[in-house]
């Protein structure tokens, strides 16, 4: 059945100035004038769009689809002003989970942040211990490089015997336990089993954010085996819509099963890449840096691989055909990443092994995006939500070589782009807004955080599209408007080439087309 989208101003690098959009089974097959497209097509549907403003379909090149569910069925610890009041969140949130006849063996939340707390400093199981006394509770800070433990949480992870910590990677301050882990001291940490149908309900729930947001396909960053699996059946049995792009995580059941079994690359499921940590995150002092922290004397932070087994590790999935994606934040993280890439790239490769964030890299390692044909994937709110202490962490100097975006394209023509939601925000015309801009949402700074960095808007969107799509092997598929491709389409109200950027805070999704087919309209006011 051939389907016509009509009046309306259409983004597309093949034809300028068209205005209609023909559809058949799903797939674009034709671009131009209302007029040409009546021509050559007998169309059984069609729609007047009104002047509406028609884009390639936002596709979020590094998020955590998964971690949206999770955060769905946790508690927002986001807006916590302190502990006390974190903990207060948390006891909100679980009685109303409770009066929704739902049971839960653990309390999990997500989202502090110390440094938007007056004190700055890191928190602990003190007032948990209070309230919790019995019921474990796990609660992630915002980036995913720390959790706080109750006594009941460490008790039944086998953290604690006697009060005193089983395992070295517990941080412990005058011999008390404080319940806080970092980076690799997570893993000790089993991630929570809800039951299936909670878990399925969030998810839904996260794929109808994703579509009133405009986002068409995903690229969740880091999954290990049995959510994979998981979701693999989900998908199998079209309980979700949304294509994802997986990658799976770092650890040795994974290598082992998805080595042996093979990649995943079914039509609206993939799991063609393994996500690598090398180091931690900048906000908890956890990058790894090439000179101490400014504001922590003989503080490098931490590397997570000892580069004989990464470079191992890298070997053995690009044997089996897998893309390696690498989360690089400091300078010393990147550097390192690139040596251990050297090892087993060739110049003019097409294998598209990504650093993730890309967050502080060095001069002297630009060039290493060329040479190894590496792809930079950045979050552009990461700039805008960090600038307020990132000099501290840094210095001023070492701040030059941080949160780049502009400079990237100089040695890589693609540059995708993502939020690494639930980390920051979904919206991806605040991931434009902020790329193009460098501003956050209240518009600040006016002259925008590292100007020099900003891109065009046309970079941008690019970025959100067909950089994405390239970046993880879809781009002959869709990430543009194209005769032959799939239609993922995000139509919009507003021309995003030519607004007051100021005015995307009030842009309306008026219609979302994921893999051909509707899945969003605006409902009227």
């Amino acid at each position: 059945m051939d389907s016509l989208l009509y009046n309306a101003n259409i983004y597309s690098t093949d034809e300028i100035n068209a205005t209609a959009i023909a559809l058949h089974e799903g797939r674009i097959v034709g671009i131009g004038s209302e007029e040409d497209m009546r021509i050559s097509f007998d169309f059984k549907e069609q729609e007047d769009l009104n002047g509406a403003y028609v884009y390639p379909g936002f596709h979020d090149a590094h998020c955590h689809f998964t971690g949206l569910a999770l955060v769905l069925m946790s508690a927002d610890l986001r807006s916590s002003t302190d502990q006390k009041h974190m903990v207060k969140l948390l006891l909100d949130w679980y009685i109303a989970f409770q009066t929704e006849g739902k049971t839960l063996e653990r309390l999990d939340g997500w989202g502090w942040d110390q440094n938007n707390w007056k004190s700055k400093e890191m928190p602990n199981r003190t007032e948990l211990d209070s309230l919790f006394p019995n019921m474990p509770v796990v609660l992630r800070r915002i980036d995913g490089h720390a959790l706080l433990l109750n006594e009941a949480a460490m008790q039944k992870f086998g953290l604690l015997k006697d009060g005193l910590p089983t395992s070295k990677l517990l941080e412990v301050e005058e011999g008390w336990v404080t319940g806080i882990l970092n980076e690799n001291a997570q893993n000790l940490v089993p991630p929570a089993r809800h039951q299936a149908s909670y878990y399925l309900e969030a998810l839904q729930k996260a794929e109808d954010i994703c579509f009133s947001l405009g986002i068409t396909r995903l690229t969740d960053a880091g999954l290990d085996t049995n959510e994979l699996l998981m979701l693999e059946r989900f998908y199998a049995r079209n309980e979700l819509r949304i294509p994802l792009y997986c990658m799976a995580s770092d650890n040795e059941n994974s290598l082992a099963y998805f080595l042996e079994r093979g990649k995943i690359d079914k039509e609206n499921f993939k799991v063609k890449a393994f996500k690598f940590y090398y180091d931690g995150a900048l906000g908890s002092r956890g990058a790894l840096l090439s000179s101490p922290y400014e504001d922590k004397e003989s503080h490098f932070g931490y590397s997570l691989q000892s580069m004989e087994d990464f470079v191992m590790k890298l070997k053995r999935i690009d044997q089996a055909g897998f893309q390696a994606c690498v989360h690089t934040i400091g300078d010393s993280s990147a550097h390192a990443t690139f040596l251990a890439f050297s090892s087993v790239l060739e110049k003019g490769n097409d294998k598209r092994w990504r650093l993730e964030h890309s967050q502080v890299v060095a001069e002297r390692d630009l060039p290493y995006f060329n040479s190894l044909a590496v792809l930079p994937s950045i979050q552009p709110t990461h700039a805008t939500s960090d600038m307020g202490w990132a000099e501290s962490r840094l210095g001023k100097q070492r701040l030059e070589w941080a949160y780049r975006a502009k400079s990237f394209l100089d040695y890589s023509e693609v540059l995708p782009l993502g939020t690494d939601f639930p980390v920051e925000g979904l919206n991806p015309l605040m991931t434009f807004y902020a790329a193009v801009s460098r501003r956050n949402p209240e518009g600040e700074p006016l002259k925008g955080f590292r100007p020099s960095e900003a891109l065009s808007r046309e970079e941008a969107l690019k970025g959100m599209t067909l950089d994405a799509a390239f970046a993880s092997f879809q781009e002959k598929e869709t990430g543009s408007i194209t005769v032959g491709k799939l239609a993922d389409l995000t139509i919009l109200d507003t021309d995003l080439m030519n607004c007051n950027l100021q005015d995307l805070k009030k842009t309306k999704v008026l219609q979302t087309w994921s893999n051909g087919s509707r899945v969003y309209t605006q409902k009227p006011d």
